[in-house]
């Protein structure tokens, strides 16, 4: 007589086990979940991973989530484009972008800011960027600036279809996917004969600077930015966009060839200091009024051919501190300021606290014919206490603030025209 083999069922848990295979087995409300701790790029690449993961990759709530990140909360003015293009062509390539730049263009420099806009009933939504401008006559106070928008990152430019990669599913085969497009202008064209636009690339590091050849010898601009500059930020990085090769030409050799009459004039050649990755602007109309938003006019001649740079710029916002409250100091002043500098008018400066030398020091974001961009513009060295306000006693002081003002002693630069330093 046999006896049948006894066979165990498996239990419930190990079942349960066996038909989760993958994570994306996993009920989509877990999934989701998970999503809030991962990137785009990882996100896509879970869901990329199968056949039923596949099919999620673009719901809305994923893409929705990811754009809040960004304080976009609605693409109602976004011509009719779902959270999923929103957030793929513009904010995740071009996301890192949010924020203010600083150019290392010779003398003047320039500052860029770059917001996000949702749109409205006259104007899709995208990436606007807008120059600082200040007007260039004397001033005795700083002004502030007025805010004129050099491009735009959008979807508003003619469409131009970009076909889905060789090898990709069935299902996506078919799809089309808009780009978004940088252009130039104040608002979008008013047709596509008007549209022209404006290349934006990410530049890597590199070694050259500007100069300024004289009647007898070049003179350097200061490095920008320098190796520890406090107002370079870090933490922000760069557009996700492939990284140009630049054509740079050493041009040492041709000043020293240039007739007298041409001189003083700026060139560009190798020095000494290798400066970070940033990103240049460069209008692909050849239009001047487009360049001079990116490039003020300068007081002498300019053999430099490559588009002036844009770094990264920190902008902490702080709350303000009245020097009458006992908890202000030279230490509270740290971050971004307006300063008025005589003919030139308002200028943008960086202020940092040194504790160490207990010091504050001022280096120049935007600068002038006499003390260019990226110079030291003055140190104020702190006493042990703060000082008053002047009184009467004070001979030889007088102050059109009221309240008076508090003195300090200090250092300065100053120069003749050109900044003729090593």
């Amino acid at each position: 007589m046999s006896i049948p083999a006894l066979v165990a069922e498996p239990p419930a848990a190990a079942q349960k086990t066996e038909s989760l295979r993958n994570v994306c087995d996993l009920p989509y409300d877990v999934l989701f979940e998970l999503f809030r701790h991962l990137s785009a790029v990882d996100v896509t690449s879970l869901l990329s991973t199968c056949r039923d993961g596949r099919k999620h990759i673009q719901d809305p709530s994923i893409w929705q989530r990811l754009c809040s990140r960004y304080g976009l909360r609605s693409v109602a003015h976004f011509g009719g484009l779902p959270f999923y293009v929103v957030y793929t062509q513009l904010l995740h390539p071009y996301g890192p972008l949010l924020g203010l730049w600083a150019s290392d263009y010779p003398y003047r420099g320039n500052i860029i800011e770059f917001r996000l806009i949702a749109g409205d009933e006259h104007e899709h939504g995208g990436i606007i960027g807008e120059v600082w401008r200040f007007p260039q006559t004397s001033t005795r106070y700083p002004v502030s600036p007025e805010y004129v928008r050099a491009l735009k990152i959008g979807f508003d430019a003619p469409f131009i279809p970009s076909p889905t990669p060789v090898g990709a599913d069935a299902a996506f085969a078919r799809e089309v996917i808009p780009k978004a497009r940088v252009y130039c202008g104040v608002l979008p064209p008013v047709d596509d004969a008007h549209w022209h636009s404006t290349y934006l690339e990410v530049v890597p590091s590199n070694s050259y600077g500007y100069f300024m050849q004289g009647y007898r010898r070049p003179f350097s601009h200061p490095d920008f930015p320098v190796g520890d500059a406090v107002w370079y930020d870090t933490q922000r990085g760069l557009p996700r966009l492939k990284p140009s090769i630049p054509v740079l030409v050493d041009q040492r050799e041709l000043v020293r060839i240039y007739p007298a009459v041409r001189l003083p004039i700026v060139f560009a050649s190798v020095t000494p200091h290798t400066k970070p990755a940033g990103i240049s602007i460069h209008c692909s109309s050849g239009d001047d009024r487009c360049t001079q938003t990116y490039q003020p006019a300068l007081p002498f001649d300019d053999l430099s051919t490559s588009p002036p740079r844009y770094y990264p710029l920190r902008r902490d916002i702080r709350a303000g501190v009245n020097p009458g409250d006992e908890g202000w100091g030279l230490e509270t002043m740290t971050g971004l300021w307006l300063g008025a500098f005589g003919r030139y008018g308002t200028e943008v400066l960086h202020l940092t606290w040194h504790r160490e030398q207990e010091e504050l020091q001022a280096i120049k974001l935007t600068g002038d014919a006499n003390v260019p961009r990226g110079a030291h513009s003055w140190t104020l060295h702190a006493t042990s206490s703060a000082p008053s306000p002047p009184t009467s006693t004070h001979t030889g002081w007088t102050s059109e603030l009221p309240g008076g003002c508090l003195m300090y002693s200090g250092t300065g630069t100053i120069s003749e025209r050109g900044f003729p330093y090593v």
